[in-house]
């Protein structure tokens, strides 16, 4: 027998026994979301940290709600981020729970839906996966010229774990770090790190059996800060895995089978600083496969759209001003236009584009609150959107396309992501 919904099932029944005394004022109130709820997977992220702790999927008619996975320790500041593959058999996202035993502070690790299958995208395979492969030393020595810190720990890309010093300024220490992988012909980079500070080295290549010595690491007032991966995103046929690294430093890509030690990612637009990105997607159709939308970044108060490996900008779709800030930007699922949201810092809204006309609609009104992040349902018609009051909490909302039927989804929700 096929399931029908509550709702469904009161209506089939008031319509064959029409002919009682039920009228149709009788009949039971419901809306028409309730009659024909979008169909998919909503995943989101809920929790106190920023953004949040846990990752959750939930159905568009509200039922199945249900935690997947949850940060390992209490030293993370959040999970963030989510991307379904193509295929729906994993969903993306970034990460800093193990930034302690990374080159960056942050990665992005994929999972299934179910939560299992948990493995690292960037900066592979991480410190849990190097126990099988072959093993070298690496000695790297560490000064430290800054008079502000002196507590660092210090860490070797394959290694099991860092290590902790205390270094005084103008100090200087030798370190020895045991079975470290061998990942071939890929290099080991070091880094210190200082709370958001990182000082890296590219080190060198470590060889079974063999002892590497990786040079010097200085730390200096000049750190690399913020230095991670974030945003995933996946490419229309899956072989490519997308996200920004740092404060919109660039948009970066990498095969979702990474090769272990793979720690630089390639550059996916190339070019100058303008294509620096903080919000972009990626074309969701055949046509526009090679195509990337995106905005934010050093100079460029625009929504872009530009062809992947280009080195061009690429484009203005829509611009801002320079008291606005982007949020999310999706291309509709036929590629006719795109969604994209916008703030003032005191209103944020979702507005619609439309490449044959040209024109923009603005899809919510709302006033003091704030829609920043979003995600469009696979056939269009449907969008879950974050909604906050202020400073208040994040909830997740529906709404169709064109604004209407705005309702609850789900309190205390974040970062939607809606399966393809």
């Amino acid at each position: 027998m096929k399931d029908i919904s509550p709702c469904a099932a009161t209506l089939q029944a008031a319509l064959l026994f029409s002919t009682t005394l039920l009228t149709l004022a009788a009949l039971p109130s419901c809306s028409f979301a309730q009659q024909a709820a979008p169909a998919g997977t909503i995943a989101y992220i809920r929790g106190g940290k920023t953004p949040g702790d846990e990752i959750r999927l939930i159905r568009p008619d509200g039922t199945g709600d249900r935690q997947i996975w949850h940060l390992p320790n209490a030293a993370s500041t959040g999970v963030g981020g989510l991307a379904w593959r193509p295929d729906n058999r994993e969903i993306a996202f970034s990460s800093d729970h193990d930034a302690a035993d990374s080159v960056y502070d942050s990665n992005i690790y994929a999972l299934h839906p179910d939560g299992s299958g948990l493995r690292q995208l960037t900066d592979p395979p991480g410190s849990r996966s190097v126990a099988t492969y072959p093993k070298g030393k690496v000695v790297v020595t560490v000064t430290n010229s800054v008079t502000d810190r002196s507590l660092f720990l210090v860490y070797v890309a394959g290694a099991p774990a860092p290590q902790t010093i205390t270094l005084p300024a103008g100090g200087r220490k030798t370190l020895t770090f045991n079975s470290v992988a061998d990942f071939g012909a890929r290099p080991h980079p070091v880094v210190a790190m200082n709370g958001v500070n990182r000082w890296l080295i590219p080190g060198g290549i470590v060889h079974a059996g063999q002892t590497l010595n990786a040079g010097t690491l200085n730390i200096t007032p000049h750190s690399l800060r913020n230095f991670g991966f974030s945003g995933p995103a996946w490419t229309r046929d899956g072989k490519k895995v997308v996200f920004i690294l740092g404060d919109a430093a660039g948009l970066m890509w990498s095969p979702p089978q990474p090769i272990p030690g793979n720690v630089a990612a390639s550059s996916l637009i190339g070019g100058t600083e303008m294509t620096r990105a903080t919000t972009y997607d990626v074309g969701p159709t055949a046509a526009t496969a090679n195509d990337v939308l995106y905005g934010g970044g050093v100079g460029n108060q625009a929504i872009r759209r530009t062809a992947i490996g280009s080195g061009s900008p690429g484009t203005p779709q829509v611009e801002y001003s320079e008291t606005e800030i982007p949020g999310t930007v999706q291309w509709l699922p036929d590629a006719s236009g795109f969604l994209y949201a916008k703030s003032d810092f005191i209103t944020a809204n979702i507005y619609r584009y439309d490449f044959a006309s040209k024109q923009t609609t603005q899809l919510t009104q709302f006033t003091g609150e704030f829609a920043m992040n979003f995600s469009i349902s696979p056939d269009g018609r449907w969008v879950v959107l974050e909604r906050r009051a202020g400073d208040g909490p994040t909830d997740l909302w529906l709404m169709r396309i064109d604004g209407s039927d705005l309702h609850l989804l789900v309190k205390n929700g974040k970062a939607p992501a809606w399966s393809r």
